[in-house]
Parts: structure tokens; C-alpha cells; sequence
């Protein structure tokens, strides 16, 4: 119960970031978009702790991810112009959280068996979340005036690197599930 609730506010949360960065209310766009991604980190360890692992929590944690992934993706794209991320990195990125998500539900519905998210998926989660940070951190608050940070092409280039990769792993785990369950015996 308590873990889910974590998960759908990290999605409230995530709906209010859009609200606001829309209406240029920085702080309070940054305020939510650092909860969800705290709740993120939260919901599956409380889950744990607790006891509380639930079909809809593992349901809503990916979505919860992706969702903000692309409403940061939405917050460069608004700040940076759609050239910023039309290109072949945020196309990868893009095909790669889509081909994550397809994966997972086909395994799902089609073998009613779980693609368990590996230390590549939580190591993507991750770095997508730092990265992302960067750059939303300077666009709002210009913090590579006192830090070096990398510029905009190569965040992407790193987030497709990682979410490429993830995907790869999701659909290596999700062929062993298909090896070991065959539809025609």
C-alpha cells in the first residue's frame, strides 16, 4: 500500500513538473521533479522493507520511469528547441525506452513471466536521472558557470548509450524466458 502510494505521487508528482516547467515555475518544477525521482529510489526499497511488493507497484514503478523520462525529454525539448533532440541519440533513446516497454509486456502477456529489471536497467535508471539533472540544473539555474558540465549532445549520447544497452539486456533476459517456456511443446 505504502509503496504504491510512493509510486503514484512520483507520477503526480511528475504531471505537476510538466504543469509547471510549461508555465515557467522553475522552482516548483524542480521541487517535483526531485521527488520523483526520490520516489523512484523509495518505492521498490520500502516495497522490500515492508513486505509490500505488489503486481500493481511492479506495474507502475516502469511507468512511473518512463513517463518522466519523456517529460524531461519534453522539459530539453521546450528549453532547447526540437532540434536539441531530434536526432539520432533521442531517437535511440526514444526506440530504446519503447522497446523496453514492449519487451516487458510481451514476456508478460504472452508467457505470464516477469523481465526482472537487472543492475544494467538500475545503473540506466541512474545515469538518466544524473544526466537529465545536468542539464535541467543549468538550463534553469546556469550551474556551468561554476561547474564544468557536458554539453547537451554528448548527455544524449550517454542516455542513448545507457537506455540502448538496457534494452538489449530486457531483450537477452526476455529470449531466455522464450527458450525455457516454448508456446508449442
Amino acid at each position: 500500500m505504502i509503496p504504491t502510494l510512493i509510486t503514484v505521487s512520483g507520477i503526480l508528482a511528475t504531471i505537476i513538473y510538466i504543469a509547471s516547467y510549461l508555465t515557467g515555475h522553475a522552482f516548483i518544477a524542480t521541487t517535483a521533479a526531485i521527488w520523483t525521482m526520490c520516489s523512484d529510489f523509495l518505492d521498490g526499497n520500502v516495497a522490500r522493507i515492508l513486505r509490500q511488493e505488489t503486481e500493481l507497484g511492479a506495474a507502475l514503478d516502469p511507468i512511473n520511469d518512463r513517463f518522466f523520462l519523456m517529460a524531461v525529454l519534453g522539459n530539453i525539448l521546450y528549453l532547447k528547441g526540437v532540434e536539441a533532440v531530434y536526432n539520432v541519440w533521442g531517437a535511440t533513446i526514444i526506440a530504446s525506452e519503447i522497446g523496453i516497454i514492449l519487451v516487458v509486456v510481451i514476456t508478460l502477456t504472452v508467457f505470464n513471466k516477469k523481465v526482472k529489471v537487472n543492475f544494467v536497467g538500475k545503473i540506466r535508471q541512474i545515469g538518466h536521472l544524473i544526466l537529465m539533472g545536468t542539464v535541467l540544473a543549468d538550463s534553469y539555474y546556469a550551474i556551468g558557470r561554476f561547474a564544468p558540465l557536458p554539453q547537451l549532445r554528448s548527455v544524449l549520447q550517454m542516455m542513448a548509450f545507457l537506455s540502448f544497452t538496457a534494452f538489449v539486456f530486457y531483450l537477452g533476459r526476455a529470449f531466455t524466458i522464450c527458450q525455457k517456456n516454448p508456446l508449442i511443446k
